[in-house]
């Protein structure tokens, strides 16, 4: 048989996310957009806009200032936990307070003590994580704790004043082919260097 292997909506996300964290417009392609549905009403409560413009293609933009939601960590279709990292970061810097719920998995909010170097008001209580909105992340130095806390914090560091150095990158690698050339074809000052 001939069989097409379904695009990944997890690296879907993590694009869409990455261009509201810089308040930026993209299009991203091949994608259903039905796999996305619960990510994309979160981005556009926020104050995303996600507009369809081809049946496997989206629009994805943010001018202003997110503002803050709760939400819960589901199976599919519901909120995907391998984005709840992406979202803490959108919510770091969003007006207002945002929960996020964990239903999930344990540990797995390993970004937050780094997103605090950074700057963010998060308090951590066992699967909560309550987020403060400040006006700004600032440079820091962090490590990619696993996959998705990884690429999270790649976006932080986008959205973030100064420099922000990675390490342990081959967490991200597992789970995204050429990441940073990807950013980088968006617009993003991104440099990879190794050991």
């Amino acid at each position: 048989i001939e069989y097409t292997t379904i695009p990944d909506r997890i690296e879907a996300g993590t694009f869409m996310t990455a261009v509201v964290a810089s308040r930026g417009k993209a299009i991203i392609k091949n994608v259903f957009p039905a796999h996305l549905t619960f990510f994309t009403d979160k981005l556009i409560k926020m104050g995303a806009s996600v507009k369809l413009i081809e049946p496997t293609a989206i629009e994805v933009s943010c001018k202003n200032r997110l503002n803050s939601i709760n939400f819960v960590t589901q199976p599919y279709p519901g909120f995907p936990t391998d984005l709840q990292s992406m979202a803490m970061v959108l919510l770091s810097t969003a007006n207002g307070v945002g929960i996020i719920t964990e239903s999930l998995y344990e540990n797995r909010f390993m970004q937050v003590p780094d997103l605090r170097r950074m700057g963010a008001d998060i308090h951590q209580d066992r699967n909560h994580a309550i987020i403060k909105g400040v006006k700004n992340l600032t440079s820091a130095n962090v490590v990619a704790s696993d996959l998705r806390a990884g690429a999270a914090l790649v976006i932080a560091g986008l959205m973030a004043n100064g420099t922000t150095i990675v390490e342990k990158l081959h967490h991200i690698d597992r789970g995204y082919e050429a990441f940073e050339d990807k950013l980088r074809a968006l617009g993003a000052k991104i440099q990879r260097f190794e050991d």
